[in-house]
């Protein structure tokens, strides 16, 4: 039994010495010599291999968590971007409207705008904040799973 493997395994569990000695159903002076390489388990084979495998098993959630996290950082920054174009869209639309708005200048222009005209105006004025709130709560819920 290799001592340097079963340090291994008991640090990626986060497991003391002491914890390791119980799990394994050994004294901590016993456990420690294996580690240490000065005692050879004796009939202790099975519950070890299993604490090996159990290790193992750990490093690939801990490993799987981190690309996970990586993946799930890309798509935020992704969205991000997305968000940022939205919103730059949004503000040249706002300007065009503005634009227009200031180039009507008296009243008699204003009613030549039919209510339908001035209603599409708004209308895209309002999806376009729509689509921004959409955009900043699908961030917001990105972050929290990207935080868990």
């Amino acid at each position: 039994m290799d001592g340097k493997k079963l340090k291994e395994a008991r640090k990626i569990l986060g497991l003391s010495q002491e914890e390791m000695a119980a799990k394994i159903h050994v004294s901590f002076p016993t456990y420690n010599g294996y580690e240490n390489g000065k005692n050879i388990p004796k009939n202790k084979h099975i519950i070890i291999n299993n604490v090996l495998k159990e290790a193992t098993s750990r490093e690939k959630e801990l490993i799987t968590d981190e690309v996970f996290k990586r993946e799930s950082k890309d798509i935020l920054i992704e969205v991000l971007l997305e968000l940022k174009a939205l919103r730059k869209e949004n503000e040249e639309k706002n300007d065009l409207i503005v634009q227009i708005a200031s180039k009507i200048s008296d009243e008699s222009k204003i009613n030549l705008f039919s209510n339908s005209q001035m209603d599409m105006l708004k209308d895209i004025v309002k999806n376009l904040s729509s689509e921004v709130e959409k955009i900043k709560k699908a961030d917001l819920k990105k972050s929290a799973s990207a935080e868990k």
